[in-house]
């Protein structure tokens, strides 16, 4: 059998055609190849299957070792250019073991626990022009820059209090050297900084969103044995995502290099190697939409050998390269985006589902690459994706959002994509949560969208209707991503995709999500656990309830939404450490025993006590249990191999928490699941969902309050100004230049409500964005419904005599 038409539609070359002139050449001279081209000849190449496969991977072999001698050149000049650096080749934070730095398994990603941490990178450099940025998870103080390997930090010293160290603070817009200066402008969170150094002209400049901000330092310190390392300094709780070439940089600057090495050989083999696998998706996708199954299996069986065949060979030598976070967000993030827009023949297939290119795709990396290695490229596709969706985005273009989250979307279309990320990635370090957060634009984009003669409020006036159609610009403009958002979770939310080994979608997610919201709880929160942002915790929450009110629309249409309060005493919901509205739920089950065992029965009922039984016996380890939290709290967090969850510390410290939710395989029941998934969302809002509602509601009281300071400021102004006309009408004839005073008085009473207006215009801005997004109509609209459903639960449990054992 002939294989040359599929090696054709898979690597768009026919090789066969090259050796069967060759082999006519040899044996039958000019004339038979004149033959073979005219297709006249009845020759036919005499190679095995075997044989012909032999062809293909030694064509693949050369394919790739002539893009490694083409590619020779160029990697000897970057090696040259990259003489004056010092260091490994992987570029990471070097490890400070007295700094309480809590550092990801990457070394990448830092968020300071201490009062003020200095980090520095692994590699050194004593020329040249380099740079790294770093994106930034918060906007609090922050020294970002250069310094030398003779700098010593502590608490109180950190990057650009040294003779030798060169820093930037946005937060105070300063650079830092010994003393500071005025410089650059106030970051936010999502910026990217680059950070760049020309040694050889001993200058240090600063980027922001790959906007430059200026020359920061001139006439840098140099000598023998001077050479300058990336380093930052971190403020409580700062934390910041660095990019020293690992990476394609977002804003690359002309001139000047990453610390690490571009692989440019393994980039083009990427390249080559992902095409083919997209052209073999391709002819599997097509044939699972359009082939006849029963038709002609023995010829197809034969296709599918050879079509595996290739596959093997292709991600044979893919795998040396694939686990490069580089290859991983240049090209195999590349080709996932550009399937993400092609569509199947049919409409109704859309991609990441099992028919669909992309869908094919993750089939067969999922068949030939181990699950770890699986795990591992899906957390860099996601990395890459929440940084993307997290980066600063321009006025109200959220575009890059937009394809961050369709991406997500189609990746989790795939059934072992999504339960993959939803058991190893979605609820570490409130990854969800933050896709669910749509950050505000830019306040000089605000400036531009409301200037002051359009804010409005009771007290400044302004003209309402056009503000409030500011308002409505900015909600149209996230429309559309708050459908990706919904659709992302409604698709985590799948109930028919499990099978007998595997839980479906939504027993994950709802097992997962509770363990979340425990470690997110007021009682078991722990220092080192990564901190997650009000507007966060409260975008996350509306769009959840949201969901939840669609699912119980969509499955259970016509009934009244509540929860039924025997889930609060059967042990359908776990509630851990929470107690009930009565006491101690230990207590409550021995209080209402008979009317427990009348409703679950005698086995049921027993079990329940048995499980106390044993949580009492756990909590006599007090003593214990002491002894090894002190022992624990002096474990340095830097110092942990792989950065330590904190779970394990929390649910040892707390006996009545148990380790891990038992997942069983099977689809959940659909009142069961529901009914959990608005119990989970009374658990987020009070946990950690309420809290920016209480700052909007600040700013709405502050509001109010100058609206009645202007007011007030008005009114005296005008009283004062009639008693002063009516004494000088009274006192014609006086000395006293009553006009002098009276412009006097105007000119106070005006500065005082210029104050006052000032700061009510910099509210409205505020305010429009709450009006619009952060709690706009649709959110109100879903939290009066959350609020409805919870205190209809709450009447009906008391009616049944059940309120005290609902937890609190």
């Amino acid at each position: 059998m002939s294989i040359a038409k599929l090696f054709v539609k898979v690597f768009n070359e026919n090789i066969f055609e090259d050796r069967v002139e060759s082999v006519s050449s040899k044996e039958h001279g000019p004339a038979a190849i004149s033959s073979v081209q005219t297709g006249k000849s009845s020759l036919k190449p005499s190679l095995t299957l075997s044989e012909q496969m032999v062809l293909v991977k030694s064509w693949l072999k050369d394919k790739l070792d002539a893009i490694e001698s083409n590619c020779k050149e160029a990697t000897l000049q970057q090696q040259c250019d990259m003489r004056s650096r010092l260091g490994p080749e992987l570029v990471i934070f070097d490890i400070d073991y007295s700094s309480t730095v809590r550092i990801a398994s990457d070394r990448l990603s830092v968020r300071s626990q201490g009062s003020f941490n200095t980090i520095k990178a692994n590699v050194c450099v004593y020329g040249g022009r380099w740079m790294y940025e770093i994106q930034l998870h918060s906007k609090g103080v922050m020294q970002i820059g250069w310094c030398s390997n003779k700098c010593l930090f502590n608490e109180n010293s950190g990057v650009g209090d040294s003779k030798l160290s060169y820093g930037f603070d946005g937060s105070k817009q300063q650079s830092w050297h010994i003393s500071t200066n005025k410089y650059g402008e106030k970051w936010q969170i999502g910026d990217i900084i680059g950070v760049a150094i020309d040694v050889d002209k001993e200058e240090v400049s600063f980027y922001r969103n790959g906007k430059s901000l200026g020359v920061a330092f001139q006439r840098l310190e140099k000598g023998p044995g001077i050479t300058f390392f990336p380093g930052i300094s971190l403020g409580y709780n700062q934390g910041v995502q660095a990019n020293f070439g690992n990476a394609p940089f977002k804003y690359p600057v002309e001139g000047f290099r990453p610390l690490m090495a571009k692989p440019i050989a393994d980039l083009q083999k990427a390249d080559l190697l992902m095409n083919y696998m997209v052209n073999l998706a391709t002819i599997v996708s097509r044939y699972n939409i359009n082939h006849d199954k029963k038709a002609g299996e023995d010829k197809l069986s034969t296709k599918k050998t050879v079509y595996i065949v290739f596959c093997t060979l292709l991600i044979e030598k893919l795998l040396p390269i694939l686990f490069n976070q580089y290859i991983i967000e240049e090209k195999v993030l590349l080709y996932i985006k550009t399937l993400n827009n092609i569509k199947n023949d049919s409409d109704s297939v859309q991609p990441g589902h099992a028919d669909s290119v992309l869908g094919c795709l993750l089939d067969m990396f999922w068949n030939y690459l181990e699950a770890e290695e699986m795990k591992f490229i899906l957390k860099k596709l996601a990395n890459a994706l929440l940084s993307s969706y997290s980066h600063t985005h321009k006025q109200l273009d959220y575009e890059r959002q937009r394809q961050s989250l369709q991406v997500l979307v189609a990746l989790c279309n795939h059934t072992k994509t999504r339960k993959t990320y939803l058991e190893f990635k979605f609820f570490k370090k409130h990854f969800l949560a933050l896709l669910m957060c749509i950050r505000p634009p830019e306040f000089a984009y605000m400036q531009e969208l409301i200037p002051n003669h359009l804010a409005w409020t009771d007290g400044i006036g302004g003209p309402k209707s056009r503000y409030m159609g500011a308002v409505e610009k900015i909600c149209k403009s996230t429309e559309y991503l708050y459908i990706l958002q919904k659709t992302l979770l409604l698709t985590l939310l799948n109930n028919t995709d499990a099978d007998s080994r595997s839980p479906s979608s939504r027993k994950l997610f709802l097992a997962k999500a509770r363990r979340y919201i425990m470690d997110l709880s007021m009682e078991q929160r722990s220092s080192i656990l990564h901190p997650i942002e009000n507007p966060v915790a409260l975008a996350f929450i509306c769009i959840l309830v949201d969901v939840t009110k669609t699912l119980f629309e969509k499955e259970l249409p016509g009934v009244e939404v509540q929860i039924p309060s025997k889930y609060f005493y059967d042990g359908s919901l776990e509630y851990q450490h929470y107690d009930r509205v009565g006491g101690v739920l230990s207590h409550l089950r021995k209080v209402h025993h008979n009317d427990i065992v009348q409703q679950l029965g005698t086995e049921r009922t027993q079990e329940l006590l048995d499980d106390d039984r044993v949580v009492v016996r756990v909590a006599e380890l007090g003593p214990f249990v002491s002894v090894a939290a002190d022992t624990l709290n002096n474990i340095s967090i830097v110092g942990r191999p792989g950065g330590a969850t904190t779970t394990t510390f929390t649910t040892f410290l707390n006996p009545r928490v148990t380790q891990v939710f038992e997942v069983t395989p099977g689809n959940c029941g659909t009142e069961v699941s529901l009914c959990e998934l608005l119990d989970l969302c009374v658990l987020y809002y009070y946990a950690v969902g309420h809290k920016y509602i209480v700052k909007i509601a600040s700013v709405r009281d502050e509001i109010a309050a100058l609206n009645d300071a202007l007011s007030e400021t008005k009114y005296y102004r005008e009283t004062v100004a009639k008693k002063l006309q009516m004494i000088e009408d009274h006192n014609g004839c006086c000395v006293i230049d009553y006009s002098q005073v009276m412009s006097e008085l105007k000119s106070k009473f005006a500065i005082r409500e210029n104050v006052f207006a000032q700061r009510s215009i910099e509210l409205s801005r505020k305010q429009a964005w709450f009006r619009s997004v952060a709690l706009g109509a649709k959110r109100r609209a879903i939290l009066i419904w959350f609020l409805e459903k919870t205190l209809r639960t709450l009447n009906v449990s008391r009616r049944a005599n059940r309120l005290e054992i609902i937890s609190c």
